[in-house]
């Protein structure tokens, strides 16, 4: 007799672009559906990624949000989200949450509530990315914080499994929640989508591509990227610098525009939008190396990317700046650097760009090879998938 899937209830707030956290939880939920019926909650979601969870027999319920003043509303949020969740999901049933405020209606629902912490919540906790607002924006932060910030330390200290994408963003979540994590659920690629084209040319002629992913937020370092492109120039290094973005910033774009038109490297810079998932392998694999310039001084800049880890898999080695000591093998599949130090980046980046054919192809390989033998999404489903069972005895 065939018993029925057991329940995960899970709350994100929301899946509209294709960064790294909605893939991720995509991933991670593919997996666990061949254990469990999986329940996703969220405030808003594309047509994409409804289209995605309803072709892997994923159910998606929305909860209700306002359409402005999230913040100043989130006190009605939560009790309307709490009545909503109540209905359907039981004192025991196991939940899985990401950050803030769904950590703490996972905990208020549940005994039995995994929270994820991709990274403390930046606009709490990241000095760095507060500086980067302007003065109305930050006085709304001090305010929200002020509201709001114990109920997430609560969240984090009273659920039941603690998960973090790995050891280098433990330091920052001890820092800020005084919990060191239970398991790790790290980042995993589809190394079969994600493919090495084995024998494709290795450019040792000019013009040689360089690649960089943004969001428009200091996390991603694009204007640090920028500076060691305008540095290249000097050099008088052929280079072409193609910039994808995950999330659209006209506003912040402009100003990156400006700082072009401004070092006269128009003729360097490419910006090609937003990449389909489905053409991303021919983004990377079009690459020689794939650059990362996430902040050193943001948990959210210097942590985890997927990016880094879906380039290696095409075979295209990353400069990336310190944070995250795992993501690359230095010397072997790409370079570590200082984003600031914009000179001494450009010196590495162009030793990197005229190694010999043979180097490249070398680095090329060992890159596949590594993310091949350690990022895997089955492990890290695996792993989330015995946590749960653990819960449910």
């Amino acid at each position: 007799m065939n018993h029925p899937a057991r329940p995960l209830h899970v709350l994100h707030t929301e899946s509209i672009y294709s960064r790294g956290g909605e893939k991720y939880l995509f991933e991670l939920l593919k997996r666990v559906k061949q254990t469990h019926s999986v329940h996703l909650y969220l405030h808003r979601i594309s047509p994409h990624w409804r289209n995605q969870y309803k072709n892997n027999n994923i159910s998606v319920t929305m909860l209700w949000t306002p359409q402005r003043l999230f913040w100043l509303l989130l006190p009605i949020t939560l009790f309307i989200n709490f009545l909503q969740l109540k209905k359907t999901i039981k004192k025991t049933d196991v939940l899985f949450a990401t950050n803030f405020p769904m950590n703490f209606l996972s905990v208020l629902i549940s005994a039995r509530a995994i929270c994820h912490c991709f990274e403390p919540l930046a606009i709490f906790y990241d000095p760095v990315r507060i500086a980067s607002l302007s003065p109305f924006s930050r006085f709304c932060v001090a305010v929200a914080k002020l509201l709001y910030a114990p109920l997430d330390r609560w969240a984090y200290a009273k659920s039941a499994v603690l998960t973090a994408l790995g050891p280098s963003v433990e330091p920052y979540i001890i820092e800020t929640y005084r919990r060191k994590p239970d398991l790790y659920l790290p980042n995993g690629v589809d190394c079969r989508f994600f493919s090495y084209a084995a024998h494709a040319p290795v450019r040792t002629h000019r013009p040689f591509v360089l690649g960089h992913s943004t969001d428009y937020t200091i996390f991603k370092g694009t204007q640090d990227f920028l500076s060691i492109i305008a540095y290249l120039k000097k050099t008088g290094l052929p280079v072409i610098a193609r910039i994808s973005e995950s999330i659209p910033d006209e506003e912040t774009k402009k100003k990156y525009v400006t700082y072009i038109k401004r070092h006269t490297i128009e003729h360097m810079v490419e910006f090609a939008g937003a990449v389909a998932e489905r053409r991303l392998p021919d983004f990377y694999r079009s690459l020689d190396f794939f650059i990362y310039t996430g902040s050193p001084e943001c948990a959210g800049g210097s942590t985890a990317s997927l990016s880094v880890l879906e380039a290696q898999s095409c075979g295209t080695p990353v400069i990336r700046s310190r944070g995250d000591d795992h993501e690359i093998i230095d010397g072997v599949t790409g370079y570590y650097i200082d984003p600031h130090n914009h000179e001494e980046s450009g010196k590495i980046l162009t030793k990197a760009l005229r190694l010999s054919k043979s180097g490249k192809y070398k680095m090329r390989a060992a890159s596949r090879k590594y993310i091949y033998s350690r990022f895997d999404w089955d492990t890290t489903g695996n792993i989330l998938t015995r946590a749960i069972r653990h819960l449910e005895i």
